[in-house]
Formats: C-alpha cells, sequence, structure tokens
C-alpha cells in the first residue's frame, strides 16, 4: 500500500512534466510571434556620387530595426550600419562608399525589440560596370558588369544616353558583357553614356560609365549576284545587300589595270540593289565590277568579300564563219563568281525574222560552240550567250553579235599580162588581180593547143608572177591561163588565154637567115609591134633591134660579110604590147642560125708515133659537146674504147697494153647546136 506522502509526491511530479509539455507546445507560437522574418534585398542602386542605396522588403510587425552588414571583400570582415525608422523601414543610401569604383558585398538582417535576430538575407553587390577600352578602336563600346544577385539573376538591360539626353536600351536578358558597335547617327566624335540596369521588383541601377565614341565600324561588304548587258549594251550590275543594318547605299566599282578600281556610280539606300551604266558599253571589251558598302557615316566596307568576288561581263566574240562548210564558232569568256556555282552556258540564235531560238548548252568548263546551221546567203545571224548558276536562280547574258551570210568575194579582174622567156630556158608569166584578199590560190594551167586539153602545172599562193621551168622553149609555143580559188577551193574567175612566141630559124642557100614565129595572143589591146634582135657569138648587134615589124611574123636577115664560118648567129623576137601606159613586151625562145656541123675524122694513126698518136674527130663550133660519144671497135665487133669529151681520143691501147695494128671500125654519135642528131661510121688503119 502506497504512502500518502508517496502519492503526493507521485502527483507533483506529472504535474511538472505536464506544464513542460503544454509550455513546449506553445512555444513555437509564442516565438513566431516576436521573432521578425529574414529580409529579401530587392535592388542596389548606385548614384552619380558613388552613394548605394539599397531596397529590402520590410516586416513592420515584427521587426523592430534593421542592421545592413557591408564589406568591399566577399569574405568580409562586414561593417554594420543600422537606419533610423524601425521596423517600417525599407530602405537605406549608403554614402560612405565608392560604388562608382568599387564593388561591395551586403546582407541585412531584422531585429525584434528583445534583440532577437533573423537569418541574415542572400549576400548581394552593387553593379560595377567597367568599360575596357579596344586598342585603337572608337567604334565599340566594350561593357563588363558583376551580378546583382548571383542566385537570382533577373533581367539585364544597358541604357546607352548621348548628350542631347536621347537614350537607347538594349535589353540582354541574361548576361555580364556587352559590345555597342557604335553607328550612325554618331559619324563625329561623341561623349556617350552606359548604366546597366537588372530588373527585379525594383531596378537595380549600376554606375555610369562615359567614354569618347564615333562610327568608324566598317560595314559588311554586300555579295556579288550577277551582271548582264541590257539591250543598249549597257551594264547592269546586281547584289545581294548588306547584312548591316546602318546602310547608307552602295558603291559600284570599276576595275583597271594595275589593280586599281574606279568609281562609276553610287547607288543610294540599302532597297536599291542593282545599277545600270548607261553611259558605258559593254559589248566590245570585257569589263569587271565590285560593290562596295557604305553605311550612313560614308565608312566603306573593306571590300574583302568584293573585290576577290568581283563580276566580269560576259563577252562573246564575233562569230568566226567558215563560208565552205556553212558553220559559225563561237567563243567567249568563262564566267566567274557565280553564286552558288556556274550551272552552264546556253546559246541563243535569232535568225532573220524568226523568233530567238535556244541552239544549244555547254558545261562550265566549255566557252566555245560550233553552230552547224547552213547558213542562207543574205540571211542575218546573230548570237548571244547566257550563264546560268546551278540553282538556275541567276544568270548573265552577253551582247548579241552577229553577221549577215554572203557568197565569199570574187576577184574583179584576173589577167597574165605577159609571158616571156627568160634565162633562155624559163617562160616567166606576170599574174595580175583585184581586191587582193579575194584571192586565196592560183592555179596555173598549160596547152600544146588553143582546144586543150589544159594541164595543171602549179598551184601557187598570190603572187605577181609564176615561172614554168619545164616549158620545152625551144620546140614549142604554149598556151597558158590562170584560175583563181577562193578559201574552199572553188573557182571564181578564170583569166584569158595567153600565147607565148616561138620562133625558129632556117639558112638560105645563100647564107640568109630566114625567121619565123606565131603571133604573141593574150593581151587586150593587141600588138604595137615586133623588135628582131641578134646576136653574133652571144655578142648584142650594134643595131638592135635590127628590125621593127607590124603586122607580120616573119623575117630575112641578109647574109654578113663580115661574118666566118665558126661565128654563131643567134636571134629572138620581142613583141610590144599596144595602146597600154605601161610598157609591156613578150620575149621568144632565142634560136641559132648556122650550117649543119662540120666533123672530120682520119683513117689511120700510129699510137707509138711522136705525131698523129691520137684517134679523135675534129669538129667545129656548131657540134653539142652534150651529145658527144665516139667508139672503137676491132675486127671481132668487140669494143675496145669508147669517150663521151670529143677532147680524150684513142691512145690504142686496149685492156692497158697497146692493141695489135691492124683494121679497126669507129662509130661517132653526136649533134648539132639546134638539137639535130648525126652518126658517122667507117674505118681505121691502127699502124704499129
Amino acid at each position: 500500500m502506497v504512502s500518502k506522502e508517496a502519492s503526493e509526491k507521485k502527483s507533483g511530479m506529472m504535474f511538472r512534466m505536464l506544464i513542460i509539455c503544454l509550455i513546449q507546445l506553445a512555444l513555437p507560437f509564442l516565438s513566431s510571434a516576436k521573432v521578425p522574418a529574414i529580409p529579401r534585398i530587392n535592388c542596389a542602386s548606385t548614384n552619380a556620387a558613388g552613394a548605394i542605396t539599397l531596397q529590402w522588403e520590410a516586416d513592420p510587425g515584427n521587426a523592430d530595426h534593421y542592421t545592413i552588414y557591408w564589406s568591399a571583400v566577399a569574405t568580409g570582415p562586414y561593417s554594420p550600419e543600422t537606419p533610423p525608422g524601425g521596423g517600417a523601414t525599407a530602405s537605406w543610401q549608403l554614402t560612405g562608399v565608392n560604388g562608382n569604383k568599387v564593388q561591395y558585398y551586403f546582407f541585412v538582417r531584422a531585429y525584434d525589440a528583445a534583440g532577437n535576430s533573423s537569418g541574415a538575407s542572400d549576400t548581394v553587390s552593387n553593379i560595377l560596370l567597367k568599360m575596357p577600352l579596344i586598342a585603337k578602336s572608337k567604334g565599340i563600346a566594350n561593357l563588363e558588369w558583376n551580378a546583382f544577385d548571383t542566385s537570382k539573376p533577373g533581367i539585364n538591360h544597358v541604357v546607352r544616353t548621348d548628350p542631347d539626353g536621347k537614350s537607347k536600351t538594349f535589353n540582354l536578358m541574361a548576361g555580364l558583357s556587352f559590345r555597342d558597335t557604335i553607328t550612325s547617327p554618331y559619324c563625329d566624335s561623341i561623349y556617350l553614356t552606359y548604366r546597366v540596369e537588372n530588373t527585379g521588383s525594383c531596378i537595380s541601377g549600376s554606375n555610369a560609365m562615359t567614354n569618347l565614341f564615333l562610327d568608324i565600324i566598317q560595314p559588311v561588304d554586300a555579295f556579288m549576284d550577277s551582271i548582264s548587258i541590257d539591250p543598249n549594251g549597257h551594264p547592269v550590275i546586281s547584289w545581294i545587300p548588306s547584312i548591316s543594318n546602318d546602310v547608307g547605299g552602295y558603291r559600284i566599282e570599276q576595275s583597271l589595270k594595275g589593280g586599281f578600281w574606279s568609281l562609276i556610280g553610287i547607288s543610294r539606300g540599302n532597297l536599291i540593289t542593282s545599277y545600270a551604266s548607261d553611259s558605258m558599253n559593254a559589248c566590245k571589251v570585257i569589263k569587271t565590277f565590285a560593290v562596295i558598302t557604305l553605311d550612313q557615316c560614308k565608312n566603306r566596307s573593306t571590300g574583302e568579300h568584293s573585290y576577290p568576288h568581283a563580276l566580269s561581263t560576259l563577252r562573246m566574240d564575233q562569230p568566226s564563219v567558215n563560208e565552205c562548210k556553212g558553220t559559225a564558232l563561237l567563243n567567249w569568256n568563262t564566267y566567274k563568281n557565280m553564286n552558288p556555282a556556274l550551272g552552264g552556258y546556253r546559246i541563243y540564235r535569232k535568225e532573220g525574222s524568226k523568233p530567238l531560238a535556244l541552239i544549244g548548252s555547254t558545261t562550265p568548263s566549255v566557252t566555245t560552240f560550233t553552230d552547224e546551221k547552213g547558213f542562207t546567203l543574205g540571211t542575218s545571224y546573230h548570237y548571244f550567250v547566257r550563264a546560268f548558276s546551278l540553282d538556275g536562280q541567276r544568270s548573265s547574258s552577253s551582247c548579241p553579235v552577229g553577221f549577215t551570210f554572203t557568197s565569199l568575194p570574187r576577184p574583179d579582174t584576173l589577167s597574165l599580162t605577159y609571158a616571156s622567156v627568160t634565162d633562155h630556158q624559163t617562160i616567166r608569166m606576170g599574174i595580175h588581180f583585184n581586191p587582193l584578199e579575194t584571192v586565196t590560190s592560183i592555179r596555173v594551167l598549160r596547152s600544146d593547143t588553143v582546144t586543150g586539153p589544159f594541164d595543171t602545172i602549179a598551184s601557187i599562193a598570190p603572187r605577181s608572177f609564176y615561172d614554168d621551168t619545164t616549158a620545152a622553149i625551144n620546140r614549142r609555143s604554149y598556151y597558158y591561163k590562170i584560175d583563181a580559188l577562193d578559201k574552199c577551193g572553188s573557182l571564181t574567175r578564170s583569166s584569158g588565154l595567153t600565147r607565148t612566141i616561138f620562133l625558129t630559124c632556117h639558112t638560105n642557100g645563100d647564107e640568109s637567115h630566114a625567121l619565123s614565129w606565131n603571133a604573141y595572143e593574150g593581151w587586150r589591146g593587141g600588138i604595137d609591134h615586133y623588135e628582131i634582135y641578134r646576136f653574133v657569138n652571144n655578142i648584142p648587134d650594134q643595131a638592135n633591134p635590127i628590125s621593127t615589124l607590124t603586122g607580120i611574123t616573119t623575117y630575112t636577115d641578109p647574109p654578113a660579110a663580115s661574118l666566118s664560118g665558126s661565128d654563131v648567129v643567134s636571134y629572138y623576137v620581142k613583141a610590144i604590147e599596144a595602146k597600154v601606159n605601161v610598157l609591156t613586151e613578150s620575149i621568144s625562145n632565142t634560136v641559132m642560125a648556122r650550117q649543119q656541123p662540120l666533123v672530120l675524122l682520119p683513117n689511120a694513126f700510129i699510137p707509138r708515133g711522136i705525131k698523129n698518136n691520137r684517134f679523135r674527130p675534129v669538129m667545129d663550133y656548131f657540134v653539142d659537146e652534150g651529145n658527144y660519144q665516139l667508139m672503137v671497135y676491132n675486127k671481132w665487133w668487140q669494143q675496145v674504147f669508147i669517150s663521151r669529151d670529143k677532147s680524150i681520143g684513142w691512145d690504142g691501147k686496149f685492156n692497158g697494153d697497146y692493141a695489135p695494128g691492124g683494121i679497126y671500125y669507129y662509130r661517132l654519135n653526136y649533134k648539132s647546136l639546134t638539137g639535130n642528131s648525126y652518126t658517122k661510121t667507117g674505118v681505121l688503119l691502127l699502124v704499129e
């Protein structure tokens, strides 16, 4: 049984335990009513003097006051500063700092009247804006700054203000740096001020940074698109606009020799993307162009893209027409820098009044094309070539070139002006034709008779004369004519016939010389007269010409007492053309007038004697030495000697030894200077 004292002691202990539990249950409610909430700093802004104003969310129902802790180093130590105003205070300006040059770190604690503290707020910083200069550039503002609250980055804005108060805001979202490229209207040096703002429930503003700037940034090059030629021959240059947003216009330049470029025009604004040079003709010479971008401050693009990718006009050469085959060869220059790539070329033809027609195409590497149309006389043909891009979106055309197909020109005149013997062995013919460029080759024809047939003896390039070295001038006269051929080898004109003079001579019994010749033929004006020329032993007669005859083709030269039997008399006849301003003549062959050649042969000789030890004939001047042959035979008709030189006689030896004495036979062949052949045979006595 429990005593009363023990029972009371147990009851007191249970009461105390109940009180403790009630206190523990009530303690959280009593605590939340008295301790302030942890503050949240919403923004920190720096003014022109460097003072920093903090704003936070107040808890006036529980907070008695706030204490701001700040430091220039994130790890402290931190200095406290308690603003007046009690728990309702939600902002405070720190004046003992320089937010224009230093980044500070801040946190805030709230305290109740009993001095109980809330937890510390998140640590934040004033936004310190810096502007590192870019070397040698006043055209870019390079901005850097720190975050206001790294746990809550918020949205950053950069505000630029000029001296006139004009502001521009750059919405950057997140980020702690920004490069502002200065463009128009800041074409001249100007001070620009920058400030960074972080937006939340309020605005955290950085310090302001000011520097001198101007627009010196080159705009981006435009991309060359195509170049073509309009119907008037003017080049039309097209381009893809620059991506720069301050384009003021475009400068169109033409390439010159030596790597220089010359301005030919300006295109204003960014909406016009082509330029036609109305004062320039691009049909005769290939021209190269580039487009340079100009911004609104007249800064020009680098040309790093434009110059290497400049476009040249497409030029087709004048067609090379082959009149013989009826074809036209077309050539043009390579089209470079087509964007995106060159797909090839298309060739067009306009025939007379017919519609324009596509007649062929080539790959990018082929810049020639042959039109094998087969042309019609009197019809005009015009061509142009068009380069096209691989995607088919761009093209460039050349100027048209053309021709009217006509037959090859024919010579107006073609004639043999003379045919005359030269050097006693050649017939030279004078050739005349006009115009010179109408004749490509000349065909020379010859015949023994006027009716032919005529044989082609030569095909020559156009010239003023031709020498026939194959003519037998001492046997006959010849008929000549010439044909003119064009470059296709076609006959375009034939001359009239020309006949040479063939002269013959007969010696009469009274030793007079009868000359006879055929009339020269071929001169339009006819023959004015003939002249007779005489030579004695190849020496011209002092009386030359010894006679002048008109309308007569015979002449008898009387015997001359001054001539000896060994003298050689020769003649030629010269014909003189009538009614010409320039003396034209034709000379005949040369003939010799003489008796039959005199040949004497001994009937015996003594090989071992002092005299008469050679057997050889004695001949006068009229033997042709080139046709001489002496042969000696023994009685068995075995040949013991032969000679073709009349100065060499038989010495009586056979096979190196003297032949035995006795009867031998000889045979002598020779010709006269006029070509007559003779043979003498006889008996010879060899005396030992």
